[in-house]
């Protein structure tokens, strides 16, 4: 029988891999949008690990159109920087008419409103 082997790329072999010059916070994003319990994202490491049977970049490139097409549309949130799928994930915005400056749920739910308004809200 043959073994299954883990595959590791830094997030630099992966920008050079797809061609792309991502940060860690949107790889740990974009890992998180595939939803594949087999691949993951180390972000103490900056590592994506897969098995090699799994056909990464396509499945990755299969994201990016998700993106284009805005079925995925990926936020920041101001206050702990992660990214966010803005069409599933919920949160606050700064600015709602324009769905600008996004706040994940779980800083929304820390934050006052005081603190809110004054460095959210107020531009």
């Amino acid at each position: 029988m043959k073994a299954i082997k883990t595959t590791v790329w830094t997030v630099s072999e992966a920008n050079q891999r797809l061609k792309t010059d991502y940060s860690s916070t949107y790889w740990a994003f974009l890992i998180r949008m595939l939803n594949y319990q087999e691949v993951k994202f180390d972000a103490t490491e900056d590592k994506i690990s897969f098995f090699d049977y799994i056909p990464l970049t396509e499945l990755l490139n299969e994201v990016g159109k998700q993106i284009k097409d805005s079925t995925i549309a990926p936020q920041i949130c101001r206050v702990c920087s992660e990214y966010f799928d803005i069409n599933k994930e919920d949160g606050i915005f700064g600015d709602p008419a324009n769905l600008e400056r996004f706040i994940c749920k779980t800083c929304a739910k820390k934050l006052s409103a005081l603190d809110f308004y004054m460095h959210h809200l107020v531009q």
